[in-house]
């Protein structure tokens, strides 16, 4: 019995702790919908990106703690979208995102 519980316990956490694949793709579609953007940073940090996503895209953001919020990196983009500019930006940083629920990510090395 206690192997059961524990099992579905273990099932449970599982499932929630990893977004749905529906989740991952919805915002990959919400962030690539809208006016295309263009920014030319010559010193842009993780907190200016966290700081453009939540204003403009209203997208709730997680940074875990090994994220340098501080590292900058020069980025000039002209007509993309959200989800370019975003990719674009982690790459050139060395992180990564994943996507919690239909409108949180969660940036991580």
């Amino acid at each position: 019995m206690k192997a059961l519980l524990l099992g579905t316990l273990l099932c449970a956490i599982s499932v929630s702790s990893f977004a749905l694949p529906e989740y991952h793709e919805n915002m990959r579609h919400y962030l690539k919908e809208g006016k295309r953007i263009s920014f030319r940073f010559d010193d842009m940090t993780v907190q200016t990106l966290v700081f453009l996503l939540e204003s403009e895209k209203k997208v709730k953001v997680v940074l875990d703690q090994n994220v340098d919020t501080k590292q900058e990196i020069p980025v000039n983009i002209r007509d993309l979208h959200f989800l370019a500019f975003l990719e674009i930006s982690l790459k050139k940083l060395g992180l990564k995102y994943d996507v919690l629920d239909s409108k949180t990510i969660r940036i991580y090395r």
